[in-house]
């Protein structure tokens, strides 16, 4: 099977068996004006990041609460399906293994979801690490999504029992990001399916001395934005020919929103800032819509633990206030 027949087949199912309104992203227009998603704002919940569920951040009520007060109504939930698992941990995952749901694990995944919903957050469930894929490292796969059939069975049973379980649940409120893939994929243009871009280029600003996107983090060229980091001139013109794709999925009547988007924490706070108004300016423009990884730590308007900012205190959270100003004015 390949790429597109793979996408085709288990969008569709999903879909068929989730979503009742699904018209969010009909592609019925062959040339819209804008883009057919709405333009929904906020952040990446990591609460079911990680394939150990002994690990990870616990999103609280409050924190709801602040988005919507700031203006986001939007959250991501990247999932590894190994933490919703009842599975032994101290061995390798089988193939059996990826099938045995753990019921209490997945209510409290429902519980997230009904929280956002409290705060009227449009929720995007997403398989981070699917059966037999998934960009980060450190956990064993019994399979490959893209060559195993296998693996694309446990795929489809994954998305059955979450499609099932938001079966009459609005796509207003809801909407699943089959799998953590964010190359435009014209060839499927003329399905009923919303692709998903990412805010993260070019790299060397956004993961500065990320210690897992960089082999050498101890020589890496000073950011700067505008200006020559190592052999390139970093500028907004490089961002319109990266975005210019996406525009084009657009206009073919994709719906298309940025998962993921910002900047480590070891990128100088003045460039970071100069470098997502311009990000954040072209997705405006296109009417894209856009999610931080993450709320609180790293990447997040929270607690983010960058060495230059001038924190407002919040409630007892470290609040990067510039930050979150202009991501507000977007």
């Amino acid at each position: 099977m390949n790429r597109k027949s793979f996408i085709k087949h288990t969008g569709l199912i999903t879909a068929g068996l989730s979503l009742a309104e699904m018209s969010t992203f009909v592609t019925s227009h062959p040339v819209p004006l804008k883009n057919s998603l709405p333009r929904w704002k906020g952040f990446n919940l990591l609460d079911f990041f990680s394939p150990n569920p002994l690990q990870g951040p616990v999103t609280q009520e409050d924190h709801f609460k602040w988005m919507r007060d700031w203006g986001f109504d939007f959250v991501r939930i990247p999932i590894a399906y190994p933490h919703y698992l009842d599975i032994d941990r101290t061995k390798d995952i089988t193939p059996d293994d990826v099938y045995k749901i753990k019921t209490e694990a997945v209510d409290k995944i429902d519980a997230l979801v009904a929280m956002a919903h409290k705060y009227n957050m449009h929720v995007s469930l997403n398989l981070h690490r699917a059966p037999g894929y998934c960009i980060n490292a450190g956990f064993h796969e019994p399979y490959n999504l893209w060559r195993d059939e296998a693996a694309q069975k446990a795929f489809y049973f994954h998305w059955n029992m979450w499609a099932k379980k938001y079966k009459n649940t609005s796509s207003k409120k809801i909407s699943f990001d089959l799998v953590n893939e964010h190359s435009p994929i014209p060839e499927i243009a003329d399905l009923n399916i919303a692709q998903s871009c990412r805010g993260y280029y070019p790299g060397a600003i956004s993961h500065y001395k990320a210690p897992w996107a960089n082999k050498d983090i101890n020589n890496m060229p000073e950011p700067k934005w505008p200006g020559q980091v190592g052999d390139k001139f970093l500028s907004k013109e490089m961002l319109d020919t990266f975005y210019k794709p996406w525009l084009e999925m657009i206009q073919k009547g994709t719906g298309v929103h940025c998962g993921e988007c910002g900047c480590w924490n070891k990128t100088p706070h003045d460039v970071f800032l100069a470098w997502f108004a311009d990000v954040l300016d072209i997705l405006k423009q296109a009417g894209i819509g856009f999610a931080i990884w993450n709320f609180t730590g790293d990447f997040g308007v929270l607690d983010s633990g960058r060495a230059d900012v001038s924190y407002e205190d919040w409630f007892g959270h470290k609040l990067d206030k510039k930050f979150l100003d202009l991501m507000r004015k977007q």
